[in-house]
């Protein structure tokens, strides 16, 4: 009944609302070098499960302080490779593509392993655990955030229990 994406759905066949906005944050091995002069940007994953990169004065990173490093980046098509192409054109740079990976959790563990600096929601930060392995930094350009639709079809009616967890989700009524 409900689709749960990051893409917009077609206007023409969908009905759609915000469920809630996600951050995406840049994720770099702790042991690499380029960390060095940058501590007072640095989040632990602690400190993202405690929303520290959405207060105001923590402050943005310069993304092009990592134009130099390897990126693990998502394959093409991925909303979030589009993204971190645009965050990291927006910094001056292309990105070097280390790796291009089909799922955001291979690129959090391949750069836990300390392979490359990756982009992740925010909530992969809040929900494993990374052992220290990962330093985050909150980033400045408006393309972090992204919204988070549910969407609906137009032509058919939802069913009560859909309703029910759009309203509980949205905190409104679906439109008719």
């Amino acid at each position: 009944d409900l689709s749960l994406d990051v893409e917009p759905a077609d206007p023409h066949l969908f009905r759609s609302a915000v469920w809630y906005e996600e951050t995406i944050l840049l994720a770099v091995p702790a042991a690499f070098p380029v960390n060095q002069g940058l501590e007072k940007f640095q989040l632990s994953a602690l400190q993202v499960r405690e929303g520290a990169h959405l207060r105001e004065h923590v402050p943005p990173v310069d993304l092009s302080r990592f134009a130099q490093e390897p990126f693990l980046l998502l394959k093409e098509g991925n909303d979030l490779c589009q993204r971190a192409r645009k965050l990291c054109r927006n910094a001056g740079f292309v990105p070097k593509a280390g790796m291009e990976l089909d799922q955001m959790l291979t690129a959090y563990y391949v750069a836990r392993d300390g392979k490359g600096c990756t982009f992740l929601r925010d909530g992969m930060a809040r929900f494993l655990e990374d052992g220290g392995r990962l330093v985050y930094y909150k980033l400045g350009d408006p393309a972090a955030h992204r919204p988070v639709m549910l969407a609906w079809r137009k032509s058919a009616e939802l069913s009560r229990p859909a309703k029910a967890l759009l309203e509980f989700l949205t905190g409104t009524q679906p439109q008719a």
